[in-house]
């Protein structure tokens, strides 16, 4: 279960509230790159089956203004507009 604001990943990892896990979602119907976002989210519950985690989003304004030559930073520097459009073209293509 994916939203704007995290999702909840079934794991056997017993990850520590307020760690920082990177993660890529991909479509599984079409595993291109166009189709893969990777961010960093935080671990803000632990439940039996594994944790739920909040991604950690940049204003896209923030993201623009930064100018930057690293493929890590631009990873990090993930931002909600992004994560929408990402979410849209996965939901399109469900239907």
């Amino acid at each position: 279960d994916v939203s704007l604001s995290g999702l909840y990943v079934v794991t056997d990892e017993q990850w520590y509230l307020g760690t920082i896990v990177r993660i890529t979602l991909t479509d599984q119907r079409e595993q291109t790159v166009d189709r893969s976002f990777t961010l960093n989210a935080k671990v803000v519950r632990r439940g039996s089956d594994g944790a739920g985690l909040q991604f950690l989003l940049d204003d896209e304004k923030d993201v623009r203004s930064v100018q930057t030559h690293n493929l890590e930073d631009e990873v990090e520097r993930a931002s909600k507009q992004r994560l929408k459009r990402f979410l849209r073209r996965l939901n399109e293509s469900e239907a």
